[in-house]
């Protein structure tokens, strides 16, 4: 199992522009209780069946099996997933139904100025990076929060924001962590 918690160093630049307030200050407590992290990652399960999808033969898309009349869910990934993902491959995908995107998850990596971005249409963009030796949480609404890598560390780790990808025999399975919601995201098997 590989367990992404967002904790990489990055060499972003600088947190503040002119005009825009500093990031206020949080501590464990905010990841203790309901956040915008949990409001989004939360939000995102009506995205996709409980139930294990299918890839493709390219591993590019994951359908879920049809649960009506309307087109079945996809994950659609923006390059594709390896059998056996290792910590270099960078996770992009979006779960697409009929009416359009229901989310996007990015997680740009190490090295990246975006860090991980969840973005859920009705509700907005949740993005995470670290900057400098803060991790610095922008919810949906645009308010932005910030915690010292150092205290962010000290915190339950079941409460901080991240997600878990599972692999074994091709499949994959992603699951949000911090969240107080243990159903996966979405599970994929090998093509059948």
């Amino acid at each position: 199992m590989r367990l992404g918690i967002w904790m990489m160093a990055t060499t972003a630049g600088a947190l503040v522009s002119c005009g825009e307030p500093p990031p206020e200050p949080i501590g464990c407590d905010f990841f203790a209780a309901s956040n915008c992290y949990t409001v989004i990652a939360n939000s995102t399960h009506i995205c996709w069946a409980d139930v294990a999808g299918t890839f493709d033969a390219e591993r590019r898309e994951c359908v879920a099996p049809d649960d009506g009349p309307s087109e079945e869910p996809r994950v659609v990934f923006a390059t594709p997933v390896p059998q056996d993902p290792d910590d270099d491959y960078v996770w992009d995908f979006e779960i697409v139904h009929d009416y359009g995107v229901c989310m996007r998850f990015q997680d740009l990596g190490e090295g990246g100025d975006e860090g991980v971005r969840i973005e859920f249409p009705s509700i907005g963009t949740f993005r995470e990076k670290i900057v400098g030796e803060d991790l610095v949480l922008t919810c949906h609404g645009g308010e932005q929060y910030q915690i010292p890598l150092s205290t962010a560390l000290t915190c339950d780790l079941s409460t901080l924001p991240g997600y878990a990808i599972t692999s074994l025999a091709g499949s994959i399975t992603f699951s949000w962590l911090g969240t107080g919601h243990p159903t996966p995201l979405w599970a994929c098997g090998p093509p059948g």
